[in-house]
């Protein structure tokens, strides 16, 4: 079990500095083909994006409080952002990449989403508390080994949120196989490179996240696909949060 004492090396900003300088579309989305991309291939990266969106969106929409402010923790070049900044008043976006952060900027310019705002980690993205209607994240907990990074976020996600606010949350909670252990101990010259530090799936216990999340302050309402790849998390801030 994984919990909040683990304390493994974090991905680093220069880490994704590099995977936003070498190939950013793969990295965000590892299915993808490697760079240089045609246009009808970048044209559908980003319609994927929009697709998410949409799916994310109707399995919460019934719960959120309102289309005021939406926050993605991880948002790239805005792969989502900017679909979501579409339906909301505000759009904040947060990477540990500034320039992931200026290829999401260039998107919600390009497409004239002039309601997008970008934060590094450390930045007031939480600020106003409880000025949120909406927090998630895709893709981007399992490449954070750091767990107290992820409880981190979680808290000022938490804080974020207005009463009633939702947090939609992707993580990988499949079970820590033999395989997987000893993938951790292999040095990254000898692994593909999508199993090496910074880009490989981290897997987390689903209690433990439970517990991150109860402990941030909001209260579980559903949960979608426990114990695989993509295990979702659907979480409200309490009324007298």
């Amino acid at each position: 079990m994984v919990g909040a004492h683990d304390r493994r090396p974090s991905v680093s900003m220069s880490d994704w500095e590099r995977f936003a300088a070498e190939d950013p579309e793969f990295y965000i989305c590892t299915g993808m083909p490697r760079a240089p991309y045609s246009s009808a291939q970048r044209q559908a990266f980003f319609a994927a994006g929009e697709a998410t969106t949409s799916e994310l969106l109707r399995e919460v929409e019934n719960h959120l409080p309102g289309w005021s402010v939406a926050i993605e923790i991880g948002c790239g070049i805005g792969r989502l952002l900017v679909p979501h900044a579409r339906r909301f008043r505000e759009a904040r976006g947060v990477d540990v990449s500034p320039t992931m952060l200026a290829g999401a900027s260039a998107l919600a310019e390009e497409q004239g989403q002039h309601n997008v705002r970008t934060y590094l980690p450390h930045e007031a993205w939480d600020v106003p508390a409880a000025s949120a209607d909406y927090v998630y994240s895709y893709l981007v907990y399992q490449h954070i080994e750091d767990a107290a990074a992820i409880a981190e976020y979680a808290t000022r996600a938490g804080r974020s949120l207005r009463p009633g606010g939702i947090a939609q949350l992707h993580f990988d909670t499949r079970p820590q196989t033999v395989g997987y252990q000893l993938r951790d101990r292999l040095p990254d010259r000898i692994l593909p490179r999508t199993q090496r530090r910074g880009i490989r799936r981290i897997r987390r216990d689903a209690n433990w996240v439970r517990s991150l999340l109860t402990d941030a302050g909001l209260e579980i309402l559903s949960e979608r696909n426990p114990q695989t790849s993509s295990h979702w998390f659907v979480a409200r801030r309490a009324a007298d949060g």
